[in-house]
């Protein structure tokens, strides 16, 4: 398997979100949109699903309409579960009921929500 170094990986990724972006403001127009980055789960070693911080710690970052500048109050732990639920709420849908993700309203200002 073939590695590649951390910051090539990070340019890779960051130009995959300015295109993500740029569609979204050809189709939505400047900043009429929400974007959520985060990742499925952290790791480290190659390795993931125990219980190391370094496995279980993602980044959850959002911008565009409606969100809060600066991070999340105190406490304001996001679960990668929480993503979906979030991306509906904002679509004003509700989600099924068995799900356990949460909304992360804590990121956006009231009446943010279709």
């Amino acid at each position: 398997r073939i590695r590649q170094h951390p910051a090539a990986v990070v340019a890779q990724a960051d130009a995959g979100v300015g295109r993500i972006m740029a569609a979204a403001e050809r189709a939505f127009g400047h900043g009429n949109y929400t974007l959520i980055v985060t990742s499925d789960h952290g790791g480290h070693d190659a390795d993931h699903g125990k219980d190391d911080p370094r496995d279980v710690t993602i980044p959850w970052l959002a911008w565009g309409r409606g969100v809060r500048p600066g991070p999340l109050p105190a406490g304001g732990l996001v679960n990668t579960v929480d993503t979906a639920s979030t991306s509906l709420w904002l679509l004003g849908l509700r989600e099924p009921t068995d799900w356990a993700g949460e909304p992360v309203m804590a990121a956006f200002a009231a009446g943010t929500a279709q």
